[in-house]
């Protein structure tokens, strides 16, 4: 029993540092690790030459021999070891900054700045299944902009568009750097709150509902925003977190807006809606968002 208690041990610290590495390596600019990738094969393949030498040695070549010979190489490959390694990187560093363009565009709303749908999606995916190794709390965040089409309506979408971008712009001062948030269509924006709490989230939440309500209200793009709280629980899927948190996100609505809701606190009484529609309702967005 100890042995198998073991073994779980092992593998876990395994995977975290897997995991850690892999993170890490997907967090590096590609402008960088090109060039340190290509630096490394040219090392590498340089480094074969006292072995492809040691064929012509007679009998077995000593470690000593193998060492002398590669300290040999600065001086007899010098110029070829320079040359490949500035080539290589310089290469790799434009092959890399045209990779980290294209990434950016792709995960990014190109209005906000924030990320978009799809790579919302694919972190909250990834950051469920590591809340359940590690046990780890997690909320999400589902916040709607008030009257956004009001705004567009009586002043037009460019002033709605400086809403959407200032909302975007309060978020990501109001988040922390590990923290995900995203503009998933429309009015309607995500955070994904790796590590938090459902009190965690109520205070981010605070944060953010007053510096929206810290805006100079003579405006004619001043809008309010409604925010709808989540957290993760044992059996909750990813999916069911953003309906919970939307679910909540319409308690907050329904009672005025401008206000935040936290899910499974006085739901019937709040006024949510039954759970068919409340799942219709959830699916209607998704559809909407999708087409966007």
């Amino acid at each position: 029993m100890s042995s198998i208690g073991t073994e779980n041990g092992v593998s876990r610290f395994i995977r975290r540092i897997t995991d850690g590495l892999w993170i890490t390596l997907r967090l590096v600019p590609k402008s960088l690790a090109f060039p340190i990738l290509g630096i490394a094969l040219v090392l590498l393949t340089i480094s074969g030459v006292p072995l492809a030498r040691a064929v012509d040695v007679g009998g077995r070549p000593t470690f000593a021999w193998l060492l002398a010979d590669v300290g040999r190489l600065p001086a007899t490959y010098g110029y070829v070891i320079l040359g490949s390694a500035i080539a290589v990187s310089v290469f790799g560093y434009l092959v890399g900054r045209w990779c980290d363009q294209a990434t950016h565009l792709s995960v990014t709303d190109p209005l906000t700045g924030l990320f978009n749908r799809r790579h919302f999606s694919d972190r909250l995916n990834r950051e469920v299944r590591r809340a359940r190794r590690e046990s780890r709390p997690t909320c999400v965040l589902f916040l709607d902009v008030d009257h956004l089409k009001e705004i567009n309506s009586r002043f037009g979408h460019k002033t709605g568009d400086e809403a959407l971008m200032e909302m975007g712009r309060i978020i990501s001062r109001n988040v922390r750097p590990a923290d995900v948030a995203a503009r998933c269509g429309g009015d309607e924006f995500e955070v994904l709150l790796p590590g938090t709490t459902s009190t965690g989230a109520s205070a981010i939440s605070d944060r953010i509902l007053r510096a929206v309500a810290a805006q100079d209200r003579t405006l004619s793009r001043f809008f309010e925003v409604s925010i709808g709280i989540a957290q993760l629980h044992a059996e909750t899927s990813s999916e069911e977190l953003v309906a919970a948190a939307d679910a909540a996100l319409y308690r907050a609505k329904a009672a005025g807006g401008a206000r935040a809701a936290v899910a499974g606190a006085d739901d019937d009484a709040a006024g949510a809606p039954p759970p068919r529609e409340a799942d219709l309702f959830v699916k209607t967005r998704a559809l909407l968002g999708a087409i966007h």
